[in-house]
């Protein structure tokens, strides 16, 4: 399975219906290119981490689509994030 990048992360207040919190994750830097080695400190990893989140304020109060989707008989218990 490829990567999907960005993964937007949404959190909804069910009863309003609506988003509180939203986010996108990349899973590498944002213009796509390769860091030139792995992290050498705690603080370089935070970093990478940092620049590769995006707060999505202006999803905040927006309206939620919440769909619910089928349980897999063979894993019930795992929430598969590539079905549309």
């Amino acid at each position: 399975v490829k990567a999907h990048s960005p993964l937007h992360i949404e959190i909804i207040d069910k009863a309003a219906g609506k988003i509180v919190y939203a986010f996108d994750y990349l899973n590498w830097k944002p213009l796509g290119e390769a860091y030139e080695s792995a992290p050498t400190t705690e603080e370089d990893a935070r970093q990478r981490v940092a620049e590769r989140l995006r707060v999505r304020t202006d999803r905040v109060s927006s309206i939620a689509t919440v769909r619910e989707l089928p349980v897999s008989p063979f894993a019930p218990n795992t929430l598969d994030l590539r079905r549309s």
